[in-house]
């Protein structure tokens, strides 16, 4: 199978992507905003990835590895979102 795991989701600074065993061949992985900006692009091991995400804003994301689109929610709670 294919499975990620992806935690916490909301996620507040940092994100967790665990890989092992998804079978996902990819090098990289990214995260768009609502209007389909890429605004974090990272490298992925083959196992435990963390991502830092505390510089976005609340709000919807879409995490997108090899071919498998996630939401994802940023939920910072020490950002006031203008």
């Amino acid at each position: 199978t294919n499975a990620i795991a992806v935690y916490p989701n909301p996620a507040k600074d940092r994100l967790q992507i665990d890989l092992q065993n998804s079978g996902i061949k990819t090098d990289s992985g990214y995260i768009l905003d609502a209007l389909g900006r890429k605004v974090i692009r990272f490298p992925l091991l083959p196992q435990n990835n963390t991502i830092d995400v505390s510089g976005l804003n609340n709000g919807w994301y879409h995490l997108v590895i090899g071919t498998q689109p996630m939401q994802l929610i940023i939920n910072n709670c020490n950002k006031i979102s203008s």
